[in-house]
């Protein structure tokens, strides 16, 4: 019978306050979940562990066939273990690694690393645009690419890789500006080209006098990968502003931010084909958008986000910023005398996902 190997804990604990933070104040976190399923593969649960610690113990206790014995363990995990859950159980371990701090430029494969593993990227996205006095409000920003490789990276243990987390833009923050784009997401390369799997950036939206546009989302065409969806375009401005696109996640392409209609700014795309997080409201006349919702489809608090909703136009609402991860921001309204500024898009995200080496980790136990 295999068990996990010792790995330092540098590798999985979360860095002390004074290491760098992406621009929410998350850092890089390192997850653990074990699943059990039935003998035709069927997923019966899946519980999440941040203490590689709790973990073993949980897992040596399914090893020694003492779980259903031992209740305290069964708070460990989120969601918690209940007893119940079926017989003939086959369980298995993987570590998970959230890379969200926009500041990390390299990820060091851990001790126990394997072939079995599959990286994730979410690229960042464009901001959405000011409104322009006296005319019309800004267009949405567009939300950012996604990414996927699975057991494609063949790299040996303690290796540093090259990676790029792409930042989320900024609206325009002046009359009649576009907004930023968003920064490209990728892993084991020293730009999106020539990496091994990459997102692109969501474009800025559009001013009163850019054209009267949708701005695109991450071209999934200008990934690199195996799975490749694109982000959600941002919607177009009338007197309110578009609403920002959503990104793209594991589920599908971003959701379009819907166009303004007259002063009424236009609802944020919804991230990754409805599964992420749903878009912002956009505001009514002269009020501002709702900020879109944080995806959850690649663990707690992580998956694609939603695109902001656009400013009011007619009283001049102010575009408001995406969820997290990658959605683009809402633009700004106008009014016959003044204008708002554009949401800002968010930030990308890399997911690293592996299972233990077979020939010096534990990769499956049969339960009760």
């Amino acid at each position: 019978m295999l068990f996990l190997p010792e790995i330092p804990d540098w590798q999985w604990r979360t860095s002390s306050q004074a290491q760098p933070k992406d621009e929410f104040g998350n850092e890089n976190k390192t997850r653990f979940h074990i699943s059990a399923r039935l003998n035709d593969g069927h997923l019966v649960w899946r519980g999440w562990f941040d203490d590689r610690y709790e973990a073993d113990a949980f897992l040596y206790a399914i090893a020694t066939d003492t779980l259903h014995l031992q209740p305290a363990l069964w708070n460990y995990p989120t969601p918690m273990w209940t007893p119940g859950i079926g017989e003939q159980l086959t369980y298995y371990f993987a570590t998970t690694a959230y890379i969200s701090n926009t500041a990390t430029t390299s990820y060091t494969t851990p001790t126990d690393w394997s072939p079995s593993n599959s990286i994730e990227c979410i690229a960042g996205g464009g901001g959405g645009a000011a409104g322009r006095q006296y005319n019309s409000g800004g267009g949405g920003g567009g939300g950012g690419g996604y990414s996927k490789i699975e057991n494609t990276l063949a790299v040996p243990p303690n290796t540093s890789v090259t990676i790029n987390i792409g930042t989320g833009a900024a609206g325009g923050q002046s009359n009649n500006t576009s907004g930023g784009t968003g920064g490209n997401t990728w892993f084991n390369g020293a730009n999106l080209a020539a990496s091994t799997v990459g997102a692109a950036g969501g474009q800025g939206g559009y001013p009163g006098d850019g054209g009267y546009d949708n701005a695109s989302g991450g071209a999934s065409s200008s990934g690199t990968g195996t799975t490749k969806y694109s982000g959600g375009n941002g919607g177009r401005r009338s007197y309110g502003g578009g609403g920002g696109g959503g990104g793209a996640g594991p589920n599908g392409a971003g959701n379009t931010g819907t166009n303004s209609n007259q002063g009424t700014g236009g609802t944020g795309g919804s991230g990754g084909a409805g599964s992420g997080g749903a878009g912002g409201a956009g505001g009514g006349n002269g009020a501002s958008g709702s900020a879109g919702s944080a995806g959850s489809e690649l663990g707690s608090g992580y998956g694609s986000g939603g695109g902001g909703g656009g400013g009011g136009g007619d009283g001049a609402g102010p575009g408001a910023a995406g969820g997290l991860y990658g959605s683009g921001g809402g633009g700004g309204g106008q009014a016959t005398n003044s204008w708002s500024v554009g949401g800002s898009g968010r930030q990308g995200l890399i997911v690293v996902t592996y299972t233990a080496g077979a020939s010096s980790g534990f990769l499956m136990l049969f339960g009760r």
